[in-house]
């Protein structure tokens, strides 16, 4: 998926949730040159709709994003929860410059519901996250985070963003989970940042690290 190209199940009418996006290949997937893969919610919520994320599964041999590129399940609409992203790149799993897995919360929280963070898993040979790349799983205003879990068999290379922050608003918000479970060798940088902020509680980072 490349030259700012897309593969989408996502809502589009008011209060429409997202589908299910699987890609299952062989060899490698590679999303770049500002290209998105995506089961985000609607951008447009009326009545009591709840337009919620969907679900993105990704199988391969290695996972690259890339250049401004996207793989994600956000809540792009008021009250709009984020959704689940699963990877699993056999050998290797890449998010590069100004690239993310996400599945965030949309921007605003209206009454009877909310736009909590959902999920992003992670299973990798090795894994590498560049510094203005980012795993994202944070709510919007005023909600909880949900939980980004790195599970590789080999090194992780985090020079970017894991997140599953809490909203900040008047209500009370709980910060997410970060679960990094490394079989090789754990490698951070100054642009690190590891984040489970929560307004009333804060959330927690689980690390595992073999090498």
């Amino acid at each position: 998926v490349s030259a700012g190209g897309s593969v989408t199940a996502s809502g589009v009418a008011a209060n429409a949730k997202g589908g299910a996006v699987a890609l299952v290949a062989k060899g490698a997937v590679v999303v770049t040159g500002n290209s998105t893969v995506a089961a985000d919610g609607a951008t447009r919520r009326i009545a009591f709709g709840e337009p919620n994320a969907g679900t993105v599964t990704v199988r391969a041999d290695a996972l690259s994003v890339d250049e401004a590129s996207r793989v994600g399940a956000d809540g792009r609409g008021p009250n709009g929860k984020g959704g689940t992203v699963e990877v699993v790149g056999v050998t290797s799993t890449t998010v590069g410059a100004d690239s993310r897995l996400s599945a965030v919360g949309g921007p605003e929280k209206r009454p009877f519901g909310a736009v909590d963070g959902g999920t992003v898993t992670v299973y990798a040979g090795a894994m590498t996250v560049a510094a203005t790349g980012a795993i994202l799983a944070s709510s919007g205003p005023k909600s909880d985070g949900g939980a980004v879990n790195v599970y590789t068999t080999g090194d992780l290379a985090l020079s970017g963003q894991a997140a599953a922050s809490g909203g900040q608003g008047v209500l009370t918000q709980k910060g997410g989970t970060v679960t990094l479970s490394v079989g090789g060798n754990l490698t951070t940088a100054t642009t690190t940042v590891i984040d489970g902020f929560g307004q009333e509680k804060g959330g927690a980072l689980v690390a595992h690290v073999a090498g």
